[in-house]
């Protein structure tokens, strides 16, 4: 197979939140880890998306040839508003000014919780990578491969201009590649209209569609990693699908997709299955998407054995979902699985009072609480 290797869109990375201090509910700074950690409103993910919208390299640091990381720190406050902003490492170029003023134009955050739900002060770190593009006369020289009409020139050529961000005729060269039928350039297109929608164009849900569909059934010469691209447009299909409630057409896209071993379409089938209410199929695909490693779905899956009063299995599928935690996280639900296996008796001797106190012990564990009271409900039915 043709490796074909998607070129970065974007020239600012965002880092991972950090953050170590907490306000205790006096005012008072401490070092703590709150229940909830501040949020940005959609997640890191739409956080991502503010960035790189809004943030651009300074002239200076063009003119000066910079690159490099600035990272800011500031406070999310219990409104949820940026206080305190602080440069902490500066490239110069007046690229950490930068930061700061996109910084500043941030909506509120859902600020932290303490363990007793109330709003606190809490301080976020923010590494930000700035990369200069490459000079735009690149694209003058691929320019002259795209018109000899080669359909993988012509991609290579909108990407060039996508990089530069020339949007529009990057479109235009990629509908060229896409409408001879090259699959790299409708998935990108797919991506334009759908993922990227918003930043660059309209978001266009039909085009999306109709650009993915055309992907979904190419030939497989091209593949991103392990992975085609026509899977990828499927697991895309199904995403779009899924976001709109159509769950029979999400889980069309999906079952293509997962059975040319696309781990995440398998582990999104596994949950479609649980939507349409079938136990049975979203148990073997959610263990599909495991062998790669994928445990999205599992503490859903154990949830609905339990449901089911399938105790054994629902135990199990909590066990495989503790990779997903680490330090007094997970220690705290492996305490809920041990006052689970003692409440309803698997692989022990049936135990209540055994199972309420692991259930104390699972102090950050919500399921842990809602399990004390169904046994407090029970002790009072038998009174």
């Amino acid at each position: 197979m043709k490796k074909i290797n998607i070129l970065l869109l974007l020239f600012i990375v965002v880092g991972t939140i950090q953050s170590v201090m907490a306000q205790s509910e006096n005012g008072d700074v401490v070092y703590a880890v709150p229940k909830v950690y501040p949020k940005y409103p959609g997640g890191e993910d739409e956080l991502y998306r503010f960035l790189t919208t809004n943030i651009r390299i300074p002239d200076k640091a063009k003119d000066q040839g910079i690159e490099g990381r600035v990272i800011v720190q500031f406070d999310i406050d219990t409104d949820g508003s940026m206080q305190n902003i602080t440069v902490i490492e500066d490239i110069g170029g007046d690229c950490a000014e930068e930061v700061v003023r996109v910084i500043a134009l941030m909506p509120k955050w859902e600020p932290a919780l303490s363990w007793s739900n109330k709003a606190v002060k809490y301080p976020v770190t923010l590494p930000i990578m700035f990369s200069l593009p490459e000079e735009n006369k690149n694209c003058a020289e691929q320019r002259k491969a795209a018109e000899t009409e080669n359909k993988e020139a012509m991609y290579l050529y909108a990407v060039c201009l996508y990089e530069h961000a020339d949007y529009n005729d990057a479109i235009k060269w990629f509908e060229k590649a896409g409408n001879k039928g090259f699959a790299p350039a409708q998935l990108y297109l797919g991506n334009i209209y759908y993922s990227l929608g918003d930043d660059i164009v309209s978001k266009n849900t039909d085009s999306a569609i109709f650009w993915y569909s055309k992907a979904s059934y190419g030939d497989d010469e091209f593949t991103i990693g392990n992975l085609t691209i026509s899977s990828i447009a499927q697991t895309a299909l199904g995403g779009i699908y899924s976001d709109i409630g159509d769950y029979i057409n999400a889980r069309k896209w999906y079952t293509l997709a997962a059975k040319q071993n696309h781990y995440m379409a398998q582990s999104e089938l596994g949950k479609t299955y649980l939507i349409l209410n079938n136990l049975d199929s979203a148990e073997y695909w959610i263990n599909e998407a495991k062998v790669h490693g994928v445990l999205n779905h599992a503490d859903t899956l154990a949830e609905c054995f339990l449901n089911q009063k399938i105790y054994d299995k629902a135990l199990y599928w909590l066990i495989i979902d503790l990779s997903n935690y680490e330090g007094i996280f997970r220690t705290h639900r492996e305490y809920y699985i041990m006052g689970l296996q003692y409440e309803y008796g698997v692989d022990v001797e049936r135990d209540i009072k055994i199972a309420k106190q692991w259930y104390e012990k699972a102090t950050s564990v919500e399921e842990a609480q809602v399990a004390l009271e169904r046994l407090k409900t029970k002790k009072n039915k038998r009174k």
